[in-house]
């Protein structure tokens, strides 16, 4: 029988709550895996789940699009794979051996083998193939951790209802973005979390655009800042500003470059799959010519660094251009056509967005406009809201 969207949390509901008797349910696991769910029990908890989102969670039922039938929180009694399960099997792939895993979660080696193998035994499938150089995890085994994660990000989002709807919100929130954005976010939004919400306990973690949908979508980040071309199902988003590109260099002659002469310059740019680059590449193939890249740097401060030595010209997204430059760089904004890329804050749909992420969301984008209506000039955008555009026109 196929499994029912809400069974999962409505399980992790009830745990939490206390109901140990609808917390029992039987479910067996994946029906592509060989489970299934009692009909029984999904007609009496269906009622039961929904009050409980509405009641106590304050979430309609179309925001749990957890369909992923995750394998099970409780099972049929005496063979039960709860969440510190899934976390330790989480642990252990990420060591990539028992030992090691066992020695950070300060359990014994011997308990912890026991729980990789009771955890097999439940799912009725091998999650990790062993050998003398550590464990990896099957193709089960991955499904599991990716599935898992989400698992634990909604737990966690559950029990810390309580706090979260205290007038402090508390706990972690990680939030990805690109080294760009990292420079003109970290501090200001962090001074304001430590005046407004001192209790949150903020992550920053910059990679590449590239990077920063996968590491969403797996659960790692509750928030990511990130370019209109990496957006893919899965992610609510919200676009909030546009900014342009421009070439940054010691040539202080004109303030508009047609893409056309980039052909002319030597370039140093950052290498593949970064947005700016991909963007660039395809209207330089489009007017028949491949930019002249001398070399590839990742950091956009290292390719500051470099124009400013005279070594190069590069090409930087108003972001950066818009904070100011060394006095002896000049930016020219690429024109004919112009340049510009999307910013966009972006949260997984398959996690309900806890109360203390709702805030550092607002706070990010509060930070961005202020940094809009600051910037130099109008190297960057702000983007008005559907509704606030609605409001306009009114």
């Amino acid at each position: 029988m196929r499994v029912a969207p809400w069974l999962p949390l409505c399980i992790v509901a009830f745990r939490w709550l206390g109901d140990q008797r609808h917390s029992r349910l039987l479910l067996l696991g994946n029906p592509e895996l060989g489970g299934g769910v009692d009909a029984r029990v999904g007609r009496n908890c269906a009622p039961l789940f929904r009050r409980t989102l509405r009641s106590r969670l304050s979430l309609e039922q179309s925001h749990i699009p957890f369909a992923l039938s995750i394998w099970a929180i409780a099972v049929k009694e005496g063979d039960e794979m709860d969440i510190r399960r899934i976390r330790n099997f989480i642990a252990v792939v990420e060591a990539g051996s028992i030992a090691r895993a066992a020695s950070a979660l300060h359990i014994a080696q011997p308990a912890l083998s026991a729980q990789m193998k009771q955890l097999e035994e439940s799912m009725d499938s091998e999650l990790l193939s062993r050998s003398s150089k550590g464990v990896a995890p099957t193709a089960v085994g991955i499904e599991l951790v990716r599935k898992g994660r989400l698992l634990l990000q909604m737990f966690q989002s559950v029990q810390s209802i309580g706090h979260d709807m205290a007038a402090a919100p508390e706990g972690l929130v990680t939030v990805g973005l690109p080294a760009s954005a990292g420079a003109i976010l970290s501090v200001p939004l962090m001074r304001a979390l430590m005046e407004r919400y001192p209790k949150i306990e903020l992550g920053l973690l910059e990679i590449t655009s590239a990077d920063l949908g996968t590491q969403l979508k797996s659960g790692r980040l509750d928030i990511a800042v990130l370019f209109d071309d990496v957006l893919t199902t899965g992610m609510r988003h919200e676009a909030v500003m546009d900014e342009d590109l421009f070439v940054v260099s010691t040539d202080k002659d004109t303030d508009e470059t047609p893409i056309a002469k980039l052909r002319d310059l030597s370039l140093v740019l950052p290498a593949r799959p970064n947005s700016m680059r991909l963007l660039l590449d395809k209207a330089c193939g489009q007017r028949g010519f491949v930019p002249k890249v001398v070399a590839e740097i990742s950091s956009p401060y290292s390719m500051l660094q470099l124009a400013q030595a005279g070594l190069s010209a590069t090409i930087l997204p108003g972001t950066i251009v818009g904070r100011g430059l060394p006095s002896n760089l000049h930016a020219s904004r690429i024109v004919a056509p112009r340049l510009t890329r999307t910013v966009c804050l972006a949260t997984n749909t398959e996690v309900p967005i806890s109360a203390r992420a709702a805030v550092v969301l607002d706070l990010v984008r509060e930070t961005l406009k202020d940094f809009v209506e600051n910037a130099r000039f109008d190297a960057v955008r702000w983007k008005p809201s559907r509704a606030a555009r609605s409001k306009a026109r009114r």
